[in-house]
């Protein structure tokens, strides 16, 4: 749980809205067998920023954004 805390504190604001509404377009899934057409374009939108979101990921390299959050988290201890 510290080390998605840390990783919290280190995104930048895009970052976070970004991660936010990804975390939305999954809870849309479970409404999604209640109304199926609204959720259904809902769901389509998200899963484009979680596409987003993921090359954003990738592109500013994973591996190097956990090490940072390693350090940032020993330099709290």
């Amino acid at each position: 749980m510290k080390f998605f805390k840390t990783a919290w504190k280190l995104l930048d604001k895009e970052g976070k809205l970004l991660s936010v509404i990804c975390l939305l377009g999954f809870c849309s899934i479970i409404s999604t067998f209640i109304n199926e057409v609204l959720y259904t374009i809902f769901v389509m939108i998200m899963l484009l920023f979680i596409g987003i979101l993921f090359y954003r990921m990738l592109k500013e390299d994973i591996i190097e954004f956990i090490k940072k959050v390693k350090k940032k988290m020993r330099e709290e201890e």
